[in-house]
């Protein structure tokens, strides 16, 4: 997908509706025994919620 095809405004609204629950996300998963090994698709989660938050700090960056 070309960039000029890209919703960013979209894609930014978005990202700011769901980065409260990632966070919750992120804190319910590191709240995990630490006996209990992560699953693939918790890693995944853990991965892609993070990710998502990096790029939330990124867009803010870039509108300074």
């Amino acid at each position: 997908m070309s960039k000029k095809g890209l919703p960013s405004k979209k894609i930014r609204k978005l990202i700011d509706k769901i980065a409260p629950d990632l966070e919750e996300l992120l804190h319910l998963l590191n709240e995990t025994d630490e006996d209990h090994s992560d699953s693939v698709v918790e890693d995944n989660i853990r991965t892609g919620a993070h990710n998502l938050l990096i790029a939330k700090r990124i867009i803010k960056e870039r509108k300074k």
